[in-house]
């Protein structure tokens, strides 16, 4: 198989979002070395490395084109490259017997006609949420659909959920990238209102941080409103971070957001995610009550589980 995917750089901390790690589980899990070739759409500055890419293509293309490699595996691009994309995928789709197309993304999804380029019985498409699986198939007239939920990728079976019931101070947290999309703006904004509590922790992890979220988190952190600021996490601390957190803060004004990855893992963790009403997370967590339309909701609902976090100590404390 070909994987058509776009890689996150951890080392230069770039491309780290919802996508890439998605492809990144999905490849680390089913890529075979002697069988599969990757080709990482992910952009790179390097002359070398872009070389190596357009080389990879050729190779891919042949490789196709003499049926020396059957099926590909391709996460669509919400941005740039969405056309060329498809249109490679749409020329090989007579040449190969199997096609993924895994779709992450409402962006594309806005009368983009091209689309049903991909309408080829040898091209099966997967949806990641409800909402996304009925516009793909009502509007595109797809042949072969499925809906297939993040947890299924990121699920750990080898997951060991630290009690939490012994620790007296309720932990709240923001994961994700920092900046404006994702509504930092609106954490920082809780943290400066909530903070008089003292039996609240405040802590902010993520990437992608312009200077100026930079300086303002370290700048309450050193007066003690948010305890700890971490950037670039890796898959040990990350576990590390679920297990040791109640409540996570996503107030995302991502216009793009289908069902965030950081909530399916809220869920694998046994963490509480408390989110805005964006993409397809209704349809993630709705029945759990947990998503609001804007601020004020966002805040209240953070003092309603804040109040049942306490009744829950007091019980556990009468034990």
């Amino acid at each position: 198989m070909i994987y058509l995917i776009s890689l996150p750089n951890h080392k230069k901390h770039q491309n780290i979002n919802g996508n890439s790690l998605m492809s990144e589980k999905i490849y680390s899990r089913y890529f075979k070395l002697n069988e599969d070739l990757l080709l990482n759409a992910t952009s790179d500055s390097n002359i070398k490395n872009k070389i190596k890419k357009i080389y990879l293509i050729i190779k891919s293309v042949l490789l196709i084109i003499t049926r020396q490699q059957k099926s590909v595996y391709t996460v669509l691009y919400d941005y740039k490259g969405l056309y060329l994309q498809i249109i490679f995928l749409y020329i090989v789709s007579f040449f190969c017997k199997k096609i993924i197309v895994h779709h992450h993304s409402f962006r594309y999804l806005i009368d983009k006609k091209i689309i049903k380029l991909l309408r080829s019985k040898n091209i099966t498409h997967i949806a990641s949420s409800k909402k996304q699986y009925f516009k793909l198939k009502k509007n595109y007239s797809l042949k072969k659909i499925y809906f297939v939920p993040n947890y299924i990728f990121i699920l750990d079976e080898n997951i060991k959920i630290i009690s939490k019931n012994k620790i007296n101070r309720l932990k709240i947290f923001y994961y994700s990238r920092i900046n404006e999309s994702k509504g930092i703006s609106d954490y920082i904004r809780i943290v400066e209102e909530m903070n008089g509590n003292k039996k609240i922790i405040f802590n902010v992890f993520g990437n992608e941080c312009s200077n100026n979220y930079k300086e303002k988190i370290l700048s309450l952190k050193k007066i003690g409103k948010i305890k700890k600021f971490k950037l670039n996490i890796n898959q040990k601390y990350q576990k590390k971070i679920f297990t040791e957190h109640d409540i996570l803060i996503f107030p995302t004004k991502h216009t793009s957001e289908t069902t965030p990855m950081v909530i399916d893992e809220c869920i694998n963790y046994g963490v509480v995610p408390i989110s805005y009403n964006k993409g397809d997370i209704k349809g993630q967590i709705g029945k759990l009550n947990l998503v609001v339309n804007n601020y004020t909701q966002m805040k209240k609902k953070i003092l309603k589980n804040k109040k049942n976090f306490k009744n829950k100590k007091k019980k556990n404390n009468k034990r």
